[in-house]
Parts: C-alpha cells; sequence; structure tokens
C-alpha cells in the first residue's frame, strides 16, 4: 500500500513569528490602552474601531492562526460592546476583504493553493473603499462593518449572539 503523499508548509519560525504574530496577537493591546483612556477622561460619545478580517469569520484553510486570532478579536469586539455604552463608548467591528496591499503581496507569496481557491470569488478591495466603508460604519453608529455580499453574509450568518443594530442584519 502506497504512502499518501503529504502537503507540508515549510516556514521558519522567525518568518512565522514576523508575519503572525504581531499581526494577529498585538492588536488587543492598544484597544485596553484605548479603552481605558476613554473612560477616564470622560470621553462620551467616543467609538472604538477594532478591525478583524472576512478571514476572522470563518475558519480559513491555511490560515489556522490568523483566522483564530481574527476570530478572537470578534469575542473581544462583543464583549466590549456590552461594557462599554455604560460610558457612552461604542465600538465598530469591521471585517475587511482581501485588499490591495504591500502585506496582502507578500502574505500571497507562500499562500497555499486551497486558500487561493476559497478567497477567488470575494475579489480584490483598494484601500480607499476600506477605508471608507469604516468611517462611513463608525459615521452610522454601526457594530458590524462589512463589504459586498459575501462580507454582509459572513458578518450575518456567522453572527452567533452578535449585536444587531439595524432591521437588515436582524432580518
Amino acid at each position: 500500500m502506497a504512502t499518501p503523499e503529504l502537503k507540508v508548509l515549510s516556514i521558519t519560525f522567525a518568518v512565522f513569528n514576523e508575519r503572525n504574530f504581531v499581526r494577529t496577537n498585538a492588536g488587543p493591546f492598544p484597544g485596553f490602552t484605548c479603552k481605558n483612556s476613554m473612560i477616564e477622561n470622560k470621553s462620551a460619545g467616543a467609538r472604538i474601531l477594532i478591525t478583524s478580517s472576512g478571514a476572522g469569520q470563518v475558519g480559513l484553510f491555511g490560515y489556522s492562526a490568523y483566522s483564530g486570532s481574527k476570530f478572537a478579536l470578534r469575542g473581544l469586539a462583543e464583549c466590549l460592546n456590552f461594557e462599554l455604552p455604560s460610558n457612552n463608548i461604542y465600538l465598530t467591528m469591521a471585517y475587511p476583504p482581501n485588499t490591495d496591499t504591500p502585506g496582502f503581496e507578500l502574505e500571497n507569496l507562500d499562500k497555499p493553493e486551497e486558500t487561493r481557491k476559497c478567497e477567488e470569488e470575494g475579489g480584490l478591495y483598494k484601500p480607499e473603499e476600506i477605508a471608507k466603508g469604516m468611517i462611513t460604519s463608525i459615521e452610522m453608529g454601526r457594530f458590524s462593518c462589512y463589504w459586498g455580499l459575501e462580507g454582509w453574509m459572513l458578518a450575518t450568518l456567522t453572527c452567533g449572539m452578535g449585536p444587531v443594530d439595524n432591521m437588515l442584519d436582524f432580518l
């Protein structure tokens, strides 16, 4: 009986650390600092933006560390969304899709083929589109910030008990 061929992604710890640790694990710390400072300074009506990813709403092949840590940001955002309104501080959670940035180009260098196939239909957004969507969501007081039909479906159909602040998301 033949031994099945195994695909192994070869990456050194240094490269993993450089590409993944900072971008996936350092994110919550500024949020906690910001939250505490806003409460102490009584920043009434302030809004915190936490940026996750479309890949933070579902598990994505080849992205176990990235998807998992981005999904954890959603949990953090949902908790803060319950804790902060009593201080008149609100939260927006952004789930940007693939965005045409140097980081995305770097990511594509060693992206598994299975992941590329999963991402094909989602398209590639310009950073300006993402920034505009984030600003609009903050100005409208939205909890979830997403792009396109796929983004809406991921934000809505994977919401669990996430906050709903408009009729479209409720339906």
